[in-house]
């Protein structure tokens, strides 16, 4: 890591533990040492980690809005689109896109089905 990017992490991490004090995201443990400084390095990182989880679900919860908004009721597609998809995934990966989705069907059904505790 070049000294520049060092420095830019730093700075980034910086300014999230502010952010996660600022708007108490998560606590952040302040001790006295003997010296007369204060550390909190012990609590950074639990408060770090806690608030990447949170900003975790908040994006997932955002982007299956999103996915709900935008998605729910797709246009109809041609089939002359159809039989271009169906071209350029078999073109690609070897496969067209119609087998798939059958593949990853089937996949789905095994995982919730035969493996329920893993659903």
């Amino acid at each position: 890591m070049t000294p520049l990017l060092a420095r830019a992490a730093i700075i980034t991490t910086y300014g999230m533990l502010s952010d996660i004090v600022h708007f108490e995201i998560a606590r952040v443990d302040v001790d006295m040492l003997g010296a007369g400084r204060l550390d909190s390095a012990r609590s950074i990182p639990r408060a770090m980690q806690d608030y990447r989880m949170r900003f975790a679900v908040a994006q997932a919860t955002q982007a299956a809005d999103r996915f709900r908004r935008h998605c729910s009721s797709p246009p109809p597609a041609s089939e002359d689109w159809r039989q271009e998809v169906e071209t350029a995934t078999q073109a690609e990966f070897g496969f067209p896109l119609s087998k798939l989705v059958e593949l990853l069907s089937l996949q789905s059904r095994w995982v919730y089905e035969i493996l329920p505790s893993y659903g």
